[in-house]
């Protein structure tokens, strides 16, 4: 009775089945939502902390609105919302786009 035969399938339940380790892939980019703060320096773009853990080790991120994109440094900072980027409005003016619009931000590899 505790033998197997051969050529028969045995059924695992799936309580019984190794579990496989799920690997989570980091994101490229994310959209969303600019916001022009004063404090924020020249070059620097501020993102949520959860947001940099999900590009992973990112010192730079590209900003993405219209047709023009520029680089900029990537500071991670508790105080921004998770569905924002804040960076210097001097910065906005200069890829053109107003202040609420939503921008792709992509990690530089």
């Amino acid at each position: 009775m505790g033998e197997i035969e051969r050529g028969r399938k045995v059924l695992v339940p799936p309580f019984l089945k190794p579990q496989k380790e799920e690997r989570k892939a980091l994101r490229e980019e994310r959209r969303l939502r600019a916001k022009a703060v004063d404090e924020v320096e020249r070059g620097n773009a501020k993102i949520n902390k959860s947001v940099a853990e999900e590009y992973g080790s990112v010192e730079e991120v590209e900003i993405v609105g219209g047709e023009k994109r520029r680089t900029f440094k990537a500071l991670a900072d508790e105080k921004v919302p998770q569905q924002e980027v804040w960076v210097n409005p001097e910065d906005l003016k200069s890829l053109g786009i107003a202040e609420g619009t939503i921008v792709t931000v992509r990690r530089i590899k």
